[in-house]
């Protein structure tokens, strides 16, 4: 029943067991719900709502979820009542104010993107609040510790005029959101049970070890995007349940601070100005993005030791002129794109057994030894475009190359340019399959051809025969003594000479 330009409708008391009913996008401004014993979501979002108490629901005893956003003239929400409601969505409205008062098991509620100044909730069941894309200038921890003291998920992001200070009010807080807010420095202390921070697109340029010194449950943390200058070898000291960690978008010249993090899982340093792959232990890590900093070396063996547990290396993008011999018995995927490598050992991939995407693309590659990647059994995605390939089809070694590749569907081979020659590898070198399918039409094309000239002949002949029949024959003088098969013969006559 969405998106129908419906201006009216009659919810039937009769309707069957229904959980959830869309009347998104259409042009309601009121409407009334009978008592309905399993719906659970009603979704009214995109409508002409201009007063929340014409949205009737109070006789809906399991409705959990209502919708109401994109209301544009929707300005409060004080004539709702539900004695259910556990979630509401109020965003991109026009909401001034708000008052959950007739909301006692609200634990969910979707304020952002209103021009809210003021915020005044208070309510003890309420658990998340997002209120991000707003005007909200108001809000102190204090406020927060006082009005919703079960408060677990806050998300404030994009509120340019927003003073919070974590510092001494001690709040059951476990997420909060401070993108985009201004923040010039960090300060969480009173959090003492957070567990996910994102503090992204904000100016923080150093993080020292006092800044999360009494949040040592954070599992989750973003700090891209903070024009980062350094952060020091002890700053997590204290923060060793830490597993996955952005701190891409910045700055940083060296990582040595993840020394601390032995339970690490997830690390993104991209778009940074690093220039080495450094040789801490991070027993835990299994994914490592360094793409867009200014590596040059990858140092030989390493994966192994340095990384037992590591799935998914990203090297895109930087200085790299040489890959050494690789060991990982758990890496998966290894994106080496848009270096400078120029040659490749048939040594360089011999120890990944499990490594399933490789990615040579955009590098300074023109031959490569079928011996290089004929050691990898799981294979299955060879990335390889853009780099000056240099094609000799009369080369043994790059017919196995080619075959190898096409048997196996690694990489399609015409999208791989031949630099020498400024055409595909697939229309330089025909593939040994395109010279079998060749060889097999050769002999089908001559039985073909010989076939055709003798049903061509068939057909001339029977066509003559019946032209005679129809056209020759009846012209002939008709008389009666003469026998028709006698008037065809030679006009000479034939004497008998017995």
């Amino acid at each position: 029943m969405k998106n129908n330009q419906l201006q009216s409708i009659n919810v039937d008391a009769d309707l069957p067991s229904i959980t959830k009913i869309d009347l998104s996008g259409n042009e309601l401004s009121s409407i009334f719900f009978p008592e309905l014993d399993t719906l659970s979501t009603v979704i009214l979002s995109n409508n002409t709502i201009s007063d929340i108490s014409k949205i009737d629901v109070s006789k809906l005893e399991k409705l959990s979820h209502l919708d109401v956003s994109y209301n544009s003239k929707l300005t409060e929400i004080d004539g709702l009542t539900s004695k259910s409601l556990q979630s509401l969505d109020v965003s991109s409205c026009h909401i001034r104010s708000v008052n959950l008062k007739k909301l006692k098991n609200l634990h969910t509620i979707n304020i952002s993107n209103n021009p809210i100044h003021k915020l005044n909730v208070t309510s003890t069941t309420l658990l998340k609040l997002l209120i991000h894309h707003g005007h909200v200038a108001n809000l102190s921890t204090k406020k927060l510790a006082e009005e919703l003291p079960n408060l677990k998920h806050l998300e404030v992001s994009h509120n340019k005029n927003i003073k919070l200070d974590f510092k001494h009010d001690h709040l059951s807080i476990q997420r909060v959101e401070l993108q985009d807010v201004g923040l010039t420095e960090i300060a969480v202390d009173g959090l003492k049970s957070l567990e996910h921070v994102n503090f992204a697109y904000n100016s923080v340029p150093v993080i020292t070890r006092r800044v999360f010194v009494n949040n040592p449950r954070i599992t989750n943390l973003n700090i891209s995007y903070l024009n980062l200058m350094n952060i020091t070898d002890d700053a997590f000291s204290e923060n060793e349940n830490l597993l996955i960690v952005d701190a891409s978008n910045n700055h940083l010249v060296s990582y040595s601070w993840v020394q601390n993090l032995p339970n690490l899982r997830a690390l993104n340093l991209s778009f940074n100005k690093l220039e080495t792959i450094r040789g801490d232990t991070l027993v835990n890590l299994t994914d490592l993005n360094l793409s867009d900093n200014k590596i040059e070396t990858v140092s030989k063996g390493g994966l192994s030791m340095v990384f037992p547990s590591i799935r998914n290396i990203n090297l895109r993008f930087n200085k790299i002129e040489y890959i050494p011999h690789l060991s990982s018995k758990t890496l998966k995927t290894l994106l080496l794109g848009f270096n400078q490598i120029t040659t490749l050992s048939p040594e360089t991939f011999l120890d990944l057994p499990e490594l399933l995407l490789l990615d040579l693309e955009g590098n300074k590659l023109t031959h490569l030894s079928l011996a290089t990647i004929l050691k990898l059994p799981k294979l299955s995605i060879l990335q390889l475009g853009h780099n000056p390939w240099h094609c000799d089809c009369k080369n043994s070694s790059f017919q196995e190359l080619l075959s190898y590749l096409n048997s196996k569907s690694l990489t399609p081979l015409n999208s791989l340019k031949c630099d020498n020659t400024g055409e595909t590898w697939g229309e330089t070198c025909p593939t040994e399959k395109n010279d079998e399918v060749a060889a097999l039409t050769k002999p089908i094309v001559f039985v073909g051809a010989i076939l055709g000239i003798l049903l061509f002949g068939v057909g001339i002949s029977v066509f003559f025969k019946m032209y005679s029949m129809k056209y020759i024959l009846p012209a002939l003088p008709s008389h009666p003594s003469v026998d028709p098969a006698v008037a065809i013969q030679p006009e000479h006559p034939v004497y008998n000479t017995t």
